[in-house]
């Protein structure tokens, strides 16, 4: 009868938690000249097009320091929760042996500069300090790197390194005029598609979300540190969160309007984008879940610039 009870009870949680983490990780890759930027997550975050940003800041430094040779930028995105970021400098073919991956195929036709980073949040001016190290040191990273097993943050890794102590101490250092100059760029949103309505640019370490419409100069309505996700539910709306617990929302139609910066209650282990859809003319509806929350569906009224949190699935 015990051992019925167990079998039944193990059932019964691979449903369950097999439901709420049955999704899987994906990779996405973009070249910018000789740099080429993968970012692995588990869902569409904002966290990927802040990678392909780094990727454009690093084909101007790489051209400034003459650099004609392939790099990879490798972004591993630590998307359930806070992490203390890690970095790997190496010159190899970008390879990663994991316990259950065989004959893997190879990203890279031949060696490469190769800075990697696990975090939930991708440091911009880290990446280009360590990139700038790579290229100018390039004999003392190939000389000194070695085989390392990382198996933190929800990697089993080996790669090629140099001393993880020595990037640590590369990413204290203070940042150069060279590296400094390309932080001045304004690198704009990866969206090939978008001619009208709301976006964002960095610059210097800042997001600043703007309105475009044709035939008139852009118009910033609204600046942040940080950008977790941005949603565009249609022509005329956008939801930017700036943390896995707030955000602002934007309309768009015939006068731009920034709503009040409106925090959500007791996320608690919420690590997934938001679901939002538009219910109504002015009103939209924001589902999530979590361990320890259950299901919940949140109503926003454009009109009011109100949120209802009370509400259960």
């Amino acid at each position: 009868m015990r051992k019925c009870l167990l079998i039944f009870s193990i059932v019964v949680l691979t449903l369950i938690f097999g439901t709420v983490l049955g999704h899987q990780d994906f990779w996405v890759t973009r070249d910018y000249g000789n740099i080429k930027v993968r970012v692995k997550s588990g869902f569409d975050f904002e966290e990927i097009n802040k990678a392909f940003i780094i990727g454009q800041l690093a084909q101007v430094l790489v051209k400034d320091l003459g650099y004609s040779s392939q790099v990879f930028l490798d972004f591993n995105h630590h998307y359930t929760g806070d992490c203390e970021p890690d970095y790997f400098v190496s010159f190899d073919d970008g390879g990663i042996k994991e316990p259950w991956e065989n004959n893997k195929k190879k990203l890279l036709k031949g060696k490469a500069v190769v800075v990697r980073q696990v975090a939930r949040t991708f440091d911009v001016v880290t990446t280009l300090k360590l990139l700038e190290y790579s290229i100018k040191n390039i004999s003392v990273v190939k000389s000194t790197q070695r085989k390392i097993e990382y198996n933190q943050n929800y990697c089993n890794w080996t790669i090629n390194s140099v001393d993880t102590v020595m990037i640590k101490k590369q990413a204290y250092q203070e940042t150069s005029p060279l590296v400094a100059k390309v932080l001045k760029l304004k690198i704009e949103r990866h969206d090939k598609d978008f001619r009208n309505g709301i976006s964002y640019y960095w610059l210097e370490g800042r997001y600043y979300i703007f309105s475009r419409r044709v035939g008139q100069e852009d118009k910033v309505v609204l600046e942040l540190p940080t950008i977790y996700n941005f949603q565009r539910i249609e022509s005329g709306t956008t939801l930017i969160f700036d943390s896995d617990r707030a955000f602002y929302c934007i309309t768009n139609e015939n006068e731009i309007v920034v709503s009040k910066h409106h925090e959500i209650m007791d996320t608690f282990e919420h690590y997934r984008p938001y679901r939002v859809t538009k219910t109504s003319e002015k009103t939209l509806s924001l589902y999530f879940s979590g361990f320890r929350t259950g299901e919940r569906t949140l109503v926003y009224s454009i009109s009011n610039d109100d949120l209802e949190q009370g509400l259960k699935k």
